[in-house]
């Protein structure tokens, strides 16, 4: 699955993260960013068929790499549907 995020903000950076059914049962995964304030993420869901969901974040350069800035993101939950 690919999902692009279009934001106005370009110096951020863009984060999945998901549940899985195997250690580490947690991924977070980082976006590419394609410049102008796109992000482009690409992952392979689980062949389970159950409801499962996805976060997708953003955070400013800022709040991963300078510590005395407040912690600021905006994120998204999209649930989805495995079927078989």
């Amino acid at each position: 699955m690919t999902l692009t995020l279009y934001t106005d903000t370009a110096g951020g950076h863009a984060f999945l993260h998901t549940f899985i059914l195997a250690w580490p049962f947690y991924v977070r995964l980082p976006f590419d960013n394609l410049g102008a304030g796109v992000y482009q993420g690409t992952w392979n869901a689980q062949l389970v068929a159950m409801p499962r969901f996805a976060i997708f974040d953003l955070m400013p350069h800022s709040t991963i790499y300078t510590p005395d800035q407040p912690y600021d993101f905006n994120g998204w939950l999209l649930p989805y549907m495995i079927s078989q």
